[in-house]
């Protein structure tokens, strides 16, 4: 069984070396949340910075890049994470989380661009795809 939750020091040399095996540097801002996720042992993170507009989902990525299930419990716990932080709008730019993006309810608004309402999602019974 997995847990998603949100990293602690002690999991940055883990997030770190998943990032740079995807040729991504971990570049730490005051507004950055990082969710890791852990099946006997780190599974995959979620990242995201919140702004004064809201909040932008930067990475979701997992160490079996073939596991789109915990990619996507990933995806949910950061929306979670961000509904409970007072977030209403999530965006992302990140051309590579279309196949994703589309399965947690985002709607394309633009070339590259994709929002999420969060007003409603975890509260409506039956969230409808925007």
């Amino acid at each position: 069984m997995f847990q998603i939750r949100p990293a602690v020091p002690e999991d940055y040399y883990s997030v770190k070396e998943c990032l740079g095996q995807h040729q991504k540097e971990l570049v730490l801002t005051p507004k950055m949340g990082i969710m890791v996720a852990d099946e006997n042992g780190f599974a995959g993170l979620g990242m995201y910075r919140v702004g004064s507009e809201g909040a932008e989902l930067l990475e979701v990525i997992t160490v079996n890049e073939q596991d789109q299930e915990l990619a996507f419990f990933i995806g949910k716990a950061v929306l979670n994470k961000l509904d409970l932080l007072g977030v209403e709008q999530v965006f992302c730019q990140n051309g590579s989380l279309e196949d994703l993006l589309k399965k947690l309810g985002f709607g394309q608004e633009g070339q590259g661009k994709w929002r999420l309402s969060l007003k409603g999602y975890f509260t409506t019974p039956c969230h409808k795809k925007q």
